[in-house]
């Protein structure tokens, strides 16, 4: 078990509070500040012997140094051997253990604990992540989409020339297609999730059950939700007026970074045969 400063300080504290006065002499009780630190710090998991010699040596130390931690410091002490091997130890007997769980336990703060998990003991945190299931028939169609792709989009340009839409947004489609200059009708590639890519040059089905690869699935979706509900709204009227407040934000920059995003994804697709990436990302 390593102490904090903090823990180190209370139990001093502790030790000449709870001492009392009897024939002209002060008598202290390491039993008295043994129990107060347990009632004060529950969730810690320590030997009660161990706290005993530890609140000896703590006292000892104050005594003789005026210092309630070991040797002298200037500025940001820095993690000692002791706190990493502690906290090795916590993580391989429990490795689901939480920062917030393994610093209760440990004493040692959160911010500490992640530093030293992160960088000394080059562990990382893991959580569950959903995926859409993929039939057997599907990876064949991803790589070979992803072929297509890597083999057509050469040049960034062509990203400009490309729209992704999604089934439930086809009452809005022909307005959409209204807008469109010549050379967007003539080059450009509209592609439809689990539908066909269709242009005036080239027809390429668009893998199904793949919102992986998908730019409105895996990000821009997500983007307006989060900034969409940031507020309640009352009625459909001002749901759409928020909808279309945020879609208006999207700017070339952000447009560019998901570019970017689906060239890294199809890469990683084909890496993987087809399969499953996202624990790669």
């Amino acid at each position: 078990m390593v102490y904090s400063v903090e823990q180190n300080t209370f139990i001093v504290m502790s030790y000449y509070r709870n001492g009392t006065f009897v024939d002209g002499a002060w008598l202290y009780s390491v039993a008295a500040c043994k129990q107060e630190y347990l009632a004060n710090y529950p969730d810690l998991e320590i030997q009660e012997t161990s706290l005993k010699a530890h609140i000896r040596d703590v006292i000892n130390r104050f005594v003789r140094t005026s210092n309630v931690n070991k040797g002298k410091s200037s500025g940001r002490p820095a993690v000692s051997e002791e706190v990493v091997d502690d906290l090795r130890e916590r993580l391989e007997q429990n490795p689901q253990t939480s920062l917030t769980r393994l610093s209760q336990q440990s004493g040692v703060p959160v911010t500490t604990c992640h530093k030293v998990v992160k960088k000394r003991l080059h562990m990382h945190p893991y959580k569950i992540t959903t995926v859409q299931q993929l039939l057997p028939i599907d990876p064949p169609r991803r790589v070979e989409y992803c072929n297509w792709f890597q083999n057509t989009f050469h040049d960034d340009g062509l990203l400009d020339l490309t729209f992704f839409s999604d089934e439930a947004w086809q009452q809005i489609l022909e307005p959409f297609i209204q807008q469109l200059d010549d050379e967007e009708l003539q080059l450009g590639y509209f592609q439809q999730d689990g539908a066909t890519a269709h242009t005036a040059r080239v027809q390429r089905a668009f893998p199904p059950r793949s919102p992986d690869l998908t730019p409105l699935d895996f990000s821009i979706f997500g983007y307006l939700k989060d900034k969409v509900f940031q507020r309640q709204m009352n009625n459909l009227a001002e749901l759409q007026h928020e909808i279309e407040q945020w879609v208006q934000s999207i700017d070339g920059r952000m447009l560019q970074n998901i570019f970017e995003s689906k060239k890294k994804r199809v890469n990683m697709c084909l890496e993987l045969n087809g399969e499953h990436f996202q624990h790669l990302l």
